[in-house]
């Protein structure tokens, strides 16, 4: 067993005339097999074992599960469904003292992976109804275990709730508040280890119930297991709060969940933790400039500017170390568009390398050169601001250059440069026929057939 060789194991085994082999034989056997993934013969071992009467050990469970996970036949391998089957096959003869998690618990655990992989795979179609099913199935599995459930098999069922869709956010906050374990022989609130708390914050997360999901942080993060210096909850759960706030349209709890995590929740914000927040403010900024415009009153009271914030955030992440990537990039230029602060637009684009050496400003060690959709919104900051020089700038460099081509909305912004009058910055108004030419990538010609066009129209 030790050194994995499943030959001499069945044979020793077959060669016991004059002894009767126990279950430490048994599993010596069992597990020799399961490291060369002969899940068959495990599966077959185990089945002589029970039928003769001995009893199941968890090592037993832990390697037969592990030879059906990792089975060197390829259509059992990527076929979760049949894995569900086979180790469903298993718990279906299993004695109560064997779903006892003492012995049984691999199993289980393994059995609600499978289900929640199940979960996340699926997609549309019989995919939907597999789904479904899975996580039926997985529920009556959970359901099945006699005794006290421990840590890892709370933490398998609370993934298989974040993994449905929609989520089943409100089985994996009754789960947690019932469940009367965990880490040892602890019991109750404040014992909830780091991934059960995170999967169930996920849970809510990818419903939007980020109430609910922040609740239960208060609840049991603050005197989670996990050491502070690990934080209370995975980054993941953090960031797919912020997220739902988005969502939400609340940006504001999305913004104050990030301020806390360092802090409060002893999590370091990454660069999906920014993103999603500047993201929700951007958001946020385009519904107040529509209710600005229709003069409808704000859904709740805020003192905050969101482009204001997301160039605070794009300014506290860069100072930590976090470089921008083009959505991060093209939200905050859009934030800016929005609240009509054309400079500020112009002022994000100057800190990149690739716009430095023709709109002026000091280059950052951004990397990431922005995108089409963030090129197109500091266009319409500056049309929308009268700053039509910086606007021809724009986009003359969005025709020239090769990392990105225009689309329907840059030509659109063209034709506005070709009809409009060209102000500077000091408010002198110069000739508009220099750019015309260069404001339509087709040609001269194109630029002619329009305007025969518009004078006809």
């Amino acid at each position: 067993e030790a050194v994995g060789n499943y030959q001499v194991a069945c044979s020793l085994l077959r060669g016991m005339k004059n002894c009767t082999p126990n279950n430490v034989c048994y599993d010596g056997v069992i597990s020799s097999l399961a490291q060369h993934g002969l899940h068959r013969e495990a599966l077959y071992i185990y089945y002589e074992m029970k039928k003769k009467g001995l009893s199941a050990t968890r090592k037993t469970y832990q390697k037969v599960a592990f030879a059906v996970r990792n089975s060197r036949e390829s259509e059992l391998f990527e076929s979760l469904t049949r894995q569900a089957a086979l180790l469903e096959g298993v718990l279906s003869g299993m004695s109560d003292r064997d779903k006892e998690v003492a012995i049984g618990g691999p199993l289980f655990e393994s059995l609600l992976a499978v289900y929640g992989e199940i979960l996340s795979s699926s997609n549309g179609g019989s995919g939907m109804h597999e789904k479904q099913r899975a996580f039926r199935a997985a529920r009556m599995t959970f359901d099945s275990i006699v005794g006290s459930v421990d840590d890892a098999c709370l933490t398998a069922m609370l993934a298989v709730c974040s993994a449905a869709s929609p989520s089943n956010w409100n089985e994996a906050v009754t789960l947690l508040h019932s469940s009367d374990i965990i880490c040892g022989e602890a019991r109750g609130p404040g014992k909830v280890t780091k991934r059960a708390l995170s999967n169930a914050v996920i849970a809510c997360a990818k419903a939007n119930e980020w109430g609910e999901g922040l609740n239960l942080i208060e609840l049991y993060g603050n005197c989670s297991v996990a050491s502070k210096s690990n934080g209370v909850v995975s980054i993941t759960a953090m960031n797919l709060l912020i997220r739902a706030c988005g969502r939400s349209s609340r940006p504001d709890k999305a913004v104050e969940i990030l301020n806390n995590m360092s802090v409060k929740y002893s999590v370091k914000p990454d660069l999906a933790s920014y993103r999603y927040a500047i993201v929700a403010c951007n958001h946020a900024e385009h519904r107040e400039s529509k209710r600005r415009r229709s003069g409808t009153i704000p859904e709740y009271e805020s003192s905050l500017k969101w482009w204001q914030c997301a160039l605070s955030l794009l300014r506290r992440m860069r100072e930590e170390g976090l470089q921008p990537d083009a959505q991060i990039l093209s939200s905050v230029v859009s934030a800016c568009e929005a609240a009509g602060e054309w400079q500020r637009a112009i002022g994000v684009l100057q800190s990149l390398r690739s716009f430095s050496s023709f709109l002026g400003g000091k280059p950052t060690n951004c990397e990431d050169d922005p995108n089409l959709y963030c090129l197109n919104a500091a266009i319409s900051a500056c049309t929308k601001g009268g700053a039509w020089l910086e606007a021809v700038q724009l986009y003359e460099h969005t025709r020239t250059s090769s990392a990105v081509r225009p689309n329907f909305v840059t030509v659109i912004f063209s034709l506005l440069l070709s009809i409009m009058p060209i102000k500077s910055n000091s408010g002198r108004q110069f000739s508009r026929k220099p750019f015309e030419k260069r404001s339509f990538p087709l040609g001269s010609s194109a630029l002619t057939k329009w305007k025969g066009e518009k004078n006809a129209c």
